[in-house]
């Protein structure tokens, strides 16, 4: 889809008046930490649009793996919805990323607390 420079205008005065779920700030923080150096603030607004569209796609894939997964089990009805970390890595492996735990992992503090 090519833009003219009227709709191209349109998109950017759109994104400016976009208030993001993710700040500026913190944008501005991983670009600068991953090497990425720009003084206009668009390409940060526009990575912090793109972020959140990915979140809100691995949210509702989510959703939709665990309305699957309570369909399967024969429940559903008017119950709170849960969503588990199986939903979410399921989620997220569709979009590439794999998440799993470190090979040792500690779930609290208690558990790196030795018997005295």
């Amino acid at each position: 889809m090519d833009m003219d420079a009227g709709q191209m205008n349109e998109f950017l005065e759109a994104m400016a008046r976009f208030n993001p779920a993710i700040p500026d700030d913190v944008i501005s923080y991983f670009l600068h930490t991953s090497g990425f150096a720009s003084d206009d603030p668009r390409l940060t607004r526009m990575v912090a649009l793109a972020a959140q569209k990915f979140v809100l796609d691995v949210a509702l894939d989510a959703r939709l793996y665990q309305q699957h997964r309570v369909n399967a089990q024969g429940g559903g009805g008017n119950e709170r919805a849960t969503l588990t970390m199986e939903d979410l890595s399921s989620s997220l492996r569709d979009y590439g990323v794999n998440m799993s735990k470190p090979e040792y992992f500690c779930d609290s503090e208690n558990t790196l607390q030795s018997d005295e």
